[in-house]
């Protein structure tokens, strides 16, 4: 088991372990509080694009799978139609002691408030207090 290990840690050392993760958000410029814990670091993915406009807060418990968006480049569908116009990122805010259910998306502008819980599954846009 440990040769696997240190393959992971070869071949993708910024995700190989929550420490690892956290370390390589924070060197993108993404804000998260002391003791938050992502517990299957290869298969989350936070958006490293607009990096400023994330930020996770302390004691928080991220599950497998989740995905927290700060951009939606879906606007650009919309632009060959209308022109250029500005949009598409927003600031995604999640407060402390929040757990994150498996497979839940969080999309660009939600701010969750502190000690929420996100179910599994859940896609997850607007204000949650």
């Amino acid at each position: 088991m440990k040769l696997i290990n240190l393959i992971k840690k070869v071949i993708d050392p910024n995700h190989c372990s929550n420490e690892a993760y956290i370390n390589y958000l924070k060197r993108n410029n993404i804000y998260v509080g002391d003791h938050t814990i992502f517990y299957s670091p290869r298969h989350t993915s936070v958006d490293i694009q607009k990096p400023h406009l994330i930020s996770i807060g302390s004691y928080c418990k991220i599950t497998t799978g989740v995905i927290i968006l700060a951009h939606d480049y879906s606007i650009s569908v919309a632009r060959r139609v209308f022109g250029e116009f500005i949009g598409g990122t927003a600031p995604t805010k999640i407060g402390d002691n929040c757990f994150l259910g498996m497979n839940s998306i969080i999309l660009p502008g939600t701010t969750i408030g502190n000690n929420c819980i996100v179910g599994a599954g859940s896609v997850v846009g607007g204000g949650v207090p």
